[in-house]
């Protein structure tokens, strides 16, 4: 499972990169693409025009084959670049297009990030279409949280 979450996040992390390189966070001091995932970072409160993904339970998709699913959340949020915060809706627009793009296309070759350099592992994963969910406005910040299920064969040691 490991495998198919660090896939999914460098394939959305580098393709970020290509559509805007300008899209950044500062995270521990160092400076990379505004790609996040809640589980390996330190606290995260307060992070605006960043993509955070959070990941559900894998489950085998059945029938005796190693396919295996696991949904992925990913969260972002602004108020805007104004103190007025009137573009709040345009820049959330650009943050959906953004991501759209990211995910595009929807599959990646899984790989093992833990070794330098990395390894494929010889399978392929894919990915769902983004389900956007309806904007929330709160606390001066608009938001809004994508789903996407994320497929990939799970052999011993993967």
């Amino acid at each position: 499972m490991q495998y198919a979450k660090d896939t999914f996040y460098v394939a959305l992390r580098d393709r970020l990169a290509v559509v805007n390189p300008a899209r950044t966070v500062t995270v521990e001091g160092v400076v990379r693409p505004a790609v996040v995932v809640a589980e390996n970072e330190g606290s995260l409160l307060g992070l605006e025009n960043v993509f955070v993904l959070a990941w559900g339970d894998a489950q085998s998709v059945g029938n005796g084959t190693k396919l295996m699913k696991m949904t992925c959340d990913i969260t972002y949020a602004t108020s805007g670049t104004t103190d007025s915060g009137n573009d709040r809706g345009r820049l959330l627009g650009t943050l959906d297009g953004e991501l759209m793009v990211s995910v595009l296309p929807p599959r990646a070759a899984k790989t093992d990030y833990a070794q330098i350099p990395p390894v494929s592992l010889g399978t392929a994963m894919f990915w769902t279409e983004l389900q956007l969910g309806s904007p929330k406005d709160e606390a001066g910040k608009i938001s809004r949280a994508a789903k996407t299920t994320v497929y990939f064969y799970n052999g011993v040691g993967q």
